[in-house]
């Protein structure tokens, strides 16, 4: 995040709270909030008359939500004949946050009716997937859920499961 205070030299602003420390650049900060729901962060800055000015600002702590599976960027109930289905890629996305966060699936589960579920390493189907799906008939619904992923950047932070797509094959 960047801090700042209107009128004062980045160089001369400084900021504490619980969780934040001074990232790379002027004025950027890092914020790794504890538990709870809110956090204060204060900020100091120098006036040129020499003359310090102090503010502080509460802000609630967010987690991140449970993304929504997708298959070529649609989510729910998608229609696609088998062989593009085969060939695609599943993902984990999170329309409509306040942050744009990349996410990297980094497995799931297929099911095709009549088969048993295949769990796939990756966001593209394996051979085993492949196999299962080509054997999905016209009108059968494939569920690709338990769709786990990880935050570019910050594979340390635990993602929920993304919630389930489901395929009809034309």
């Amino acid at each position: 995040m960047t801090i700042s205070i209107p009128g004062i030299s980045d160089n001369l602003v400084s900021a504490t709270g619980n969780g934040l420390r001074k990232g790379s650049g002027t004025g950027k900060y890092i914020m790794t909030p504890g538990q709870g729901r809110e956090v204060s962060i204060s900020v100091t800055g120098r006036l040129p008359n020499g003359q310090n000015v102090t503010s502080s600002q509460m802000f609630r702590i967010k987690d991140i939500p449970s993304p929504l599976g997708s298959i070529r960027k649609q989510y729910g109930y998608v229609k696609m004949p088998k062989s593009s289905l085969e060939k695609s890629t599943v993902g984990a996305e999170l329309p409509d946050f306040d942050f744009d966060l990349t996410l990297n699936t980094t497995g799931f589960t297929v099911k095709v009716p009549g088969q048993f579920a295949v769990v796939v390493r990756g966001n593209k189907m394996d051979a085993n997937a492949q196999k299962a799906i080509a054997k999905a008939k016209r009108g059968d619904v494939v569920t690709i859920f338990d769709i786990k992923s990880s935050l570019v950047g910050n594979t340390t932070y635990k993602i929920k499961n993304a919630a389930a797509v489901s395929i009809e094959i034309q």
